[in-house]
Protein backbone atom coordinates (compact mmCIF):
# COMPACT_ATOMS: atom_id res chain seq x y z
CA UNK A 1 0.00 0.00 0.00
CA UNK A 2 1.21 3.34 -0.89
CA UNK A 3 -0.24 6.31 0.91
CA UNK A 4 0.27 10.17 -0.63
CA UNK A 5 -0.38 12.88 2.22
CA UNK A 6 -1.13 16.35 0.57
CA UNK A 7 -1.23 19.64 3.23
CA UNK A 8 -1.30 23.02 2.95
CA UNK A 9 1.19 25.41 4.81
CA UNK A 10 2.41 29.42 4.68
CA UNK A 11 5.29 29.63 2.21
CA UNK A 12 6.78 31.54 4.49
CA UNK A 13 6.57 28.46 7.18
CA UNK A 14 8.05 25.74 5.01
CA UNK A 15 10.68 23.39 5.77
CA UNK A 16 12.72 23.00 2.67
CA UNK A 17 15.60 20.48 1.90
CA UNK A 18 17.68 23.29 0.60
CA UNK A 19 18.00 25.35 4.09
CA UNK A 20 21.18 22.65 5.36
CA UNK A 21 24.23 25.40 6.36
CA UNK A 22 27.68 24.20 6.78
CA UNK A 23 28.19 23.12 10.14
CA UNK A 24 24.51 22.58 11.13
CA UNK A 25 23.97 19.18 13.15
CA UNK A 26 22.88 15.96 11.33
CA UNK A 27 19.75 14.69 13.37
CA UNK A 28 17.13 12.09 12.62
CA UNK A 29 14.10 11.01 15.09
CA UNK A 30 13.79 7.85 16.01
CA UNK A 31 15.74 4.35 15.53
CA UNK A 32 16.61 2.87 11.86
CA UNK A 33 16.24 -0.58 10.24
CA UNK A 34 13.43 -2.01 12.44
CA UNK A 35 11.18 -1.93 9.26
CA UNK A 36 13.64 -3.33 7.72
CA UNK A 37 14.62 -6.04 10.10
CA UNK A 38 10.63 -6.79 10.05
CA UNK A 39 10.34 -7.11 6.70
CA UNK A 40 12.94 -8.78 5.89
CA UNK A 41 12.07 -11.86 8.57
CA UNK A 42 8.26 -12.22 7.29
CA UNK A 43 10.00 -12.64 3.94
CA UNK A 44 11.76 -15.42 4.88
CA UNK A 45 9.50 -16.76 7.68
CA UNK A 46 11.88 -16.50 10.49
CA UNK A 47 11.04 -17.31 13.95
CA UNK A 48 10.88 -14.01 15.98
CA UNK A 49 12.14 -13.40 19.66
CA UNK A 50 8.76 -13.34 21.81
CA UNK A 51 10.71 -9.86 22.90
CA UNK A 52 10.73 -8.52 19.52
CA UNK A 53 7.65 -9.73 17.94
CA UNK A 54 5.27 -7.30 18.99
CA UNK A 55 8.17 -4.31 17.84
CA UNK A 56 8.40 -6.06 14.41
CA UNK A 57 5.00 -6.33 13.90
CA UNK A 58 4.10 -2.87 15.39
CA UNK A 59 7.17 -1.61 12.41
CA UNK A 60 4.79 -3.54 9.88
CA UNK A 61 1.88 -2.33 10.08
CA UNK A 62 1.84 1.04 12.48
CA UNK A 63 3.77 3.19 11.06
CA UNK A 64 4.44 6.29 13.65
CA UNK A 65 5.99 9.41 12.07
CA UNK A 66 6.79 11.38 14.90
CA UNK A 67 4.13 14.17 13.33
CA UNK A 68 3.53 16.22 16.45
CA UNK A 69 7.75 16.80 17.28
CA UNK A 70 7.94 17.46 13.23
CA UNK A 71 5.06 20.03 13.89
CA UNK A 72 6.25 21.68 17.29
CA UNK A 73 9.77 21.94 15.71
CA UNK A 74 8.87 23.65 12.57
CA UNK A 75 6.29 26.17 14.78
CA UNK A 76 9.56 26.87 16.14
CA UNK A 77 11.78 28.09 13.36
CA UNK A 78 14.99 25.80 14.89
CA UNK A 79 15.45 23.56 11.97
CA UNK A 80 17.30 24.81 8.29
CA UNK A 81 16.19 21.69 6.34
CA UNK A 82 14.61 18.53 6.66
CA UNK A 83 13.45 15.20 4.37
CA UNK A 84 11.36 12.08 5.41
CA UNK A 85 13.64 8.42 5.89
CA UNK A 86 11.23 6.60 4.22
CA UNK A 87 13.69 5.99 1.26
CA UNK A 88 16.95 5.54 3.68
CA UNK A 89 19.18 7.37 5.49
CA UNK A 90 21.98 7.74 2.99
CA UNK A 91 19.43 8.56 -0.05
CA UNK A 92 17.67 11.49 2.71
CA UNK A 93 21.26 13.19 3.50
CA UNK A 94 21.96 13.32 -0.36
CA UNK A 95 18.98 14.85 -0.78
CA UNK A 96 19.54 17.72 1.35
CA UNK A 97 23.07 17.95 0.69
CA UNK A 98 22.58 18.57 -2.97
CA UNK A 99 19.41 21.04 -2.22
CA UNK A 100 21.59 23.09 -0.08
CA UNK A 101 24.83 22.41 -1.50
CA UNK A 102 26.63 21.35 1.08
CA UNK A 103 29.02 18.02 1.88
CA UNK A 104 28.24 16.05 5.16
CA UNK A 105 30.24 14.14 7.85
CA UNK A 106 28.33 11.01 8.82
CA UNK A 107 29.63 9.48 12.19
CA UNK A 108 28.38 5.93 11.93
CA UNK A 109 28.49 4.77 15.38
CA UNK A 110 25.84 7.17 16.00
CA UNK A 111 23.12 5.73 13.78
CA UNK A 112 20.19 4.83 16.22
CA UNK A 113 19.70 0.95 15.67
CA UNK A 114 17.80 -0.90 18.41
CA UNK A 115 20.51 -3.01 20.10
CA UNK A 116 17.84 -6.20 19.96
CA UNK A 117 16.90 -5.56 16.28
CA UNK A 118 20.28 -5.09 15.24
CA UNK A 119 21.49 -8.36 17.29
CA UNK A 120 18.65 -9.97 15.90
CA UNK A 121 19.13 -8.74 12.54
CA UNK A 122 22.84 -10.04 11.78
CA UNK A 123 22.27 -13.19 14.16
CA UNK A 124 19.20 -14.86 12.76
CA UNK A 125 18.97 -12.81 8.87
CA UNK A 126 22.94 -12.24 8.04
CA UNK A 127 21.94 -8.18 8.20
CA UNK A 128 24.59 -5.68 8.89
CA UNK A 129 24.08 -2.38 10.83
CA UNK A 130 25.57 -0.98 7.35
CA UNK A 131 22.25 -2.14 5.64
CA UNK A 132 20.30 -1.59 8.75
CA UNK A 133 21.22 1.90 8.54
CA UNK A 134 20.45 2.33 4.97
CA UNK A 135 17.57 0.49 4.49
CA UNK A 136 14.13 2.51 3.35
CA UNK A 137 10.68 1.94 5.03
CA UNK A 138 11.67 3.87 8.20
CA UNK A 139 8.95 6.56 8.80
CA UNK A 140 11.17 8.82 10.60
CA UNK A 141 12.67 12.51 10.00
CA UNK A 142 16.52 14.27 8.74
CA UNK A 143 17.33 17.61 10.07
CA UNK A 144 19.49 20.38 9.35
CA UNK A 145 19.67 21.45 13.09
CA UNK A 146 22.00 24.98 13.89
CA UNK A 147 24.17 23.64 17.01
CA UNK A 148 22.82 26.40 19.00
CA UNK A 149 19.36 24.83 18.49
CA UNK A 150 20.25 21.34 18.92
CA UNK A 151 19.40 21.67 23.67
CA UNK A 152 15.70 23.16 22.44
CA UNK A 153 15.15 20.03 20.12
CA UNK A 154 16.23 17.62 22.73
CA UNK A 155 13.17 19.21 25.07
CA UNK A 156 10.79 19.30 22.62
CA UNK A 157 11.97 15.55 21.89
CA UNK A 158 11.52 14.69 25.59
CA UNK A 159 8.10 16.58 25.32
CA UNK A 160 6.76 14.35 22.47
CA UNK A 161 8.20 11.40 23.61
CA UNK A 162 10.35 11.08 20.58
CA UNK A 163 14.42 10.19 20.21
CA UNK A 164 16.48 12.26 18.39
CA UNK A 165 19.96 11.55 17.64
CA UNK A 166 22.59 13.12 16.13
CA UNK A 167 24.45 11.41 13.41
CA UNK A 168 27.05 13.97 11.83
CA UNK A 169 27.18 17.49 10.52
CA UNK A 170 26.67 19.19 7.27
CA UNK A 171 30.10 20.67 5.88
CA UNK A 172 31.27 22.31 2.50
Amino acid sequence: IVVTVVGKTKRSQRLLRSGAKSGDLLVVTGSLGTMFTAAMAHKRGCSIPATLKSKLEQALTHQSPPVEFARKLNSMVLANASTDLSDGLPGAIFDICEASDVGAKIELEQIPINEDIEEFAFQDLGIKKESLMAANGDWQFLYAIPPQNYAKIRLIAQQKNTKVSVVGTFND
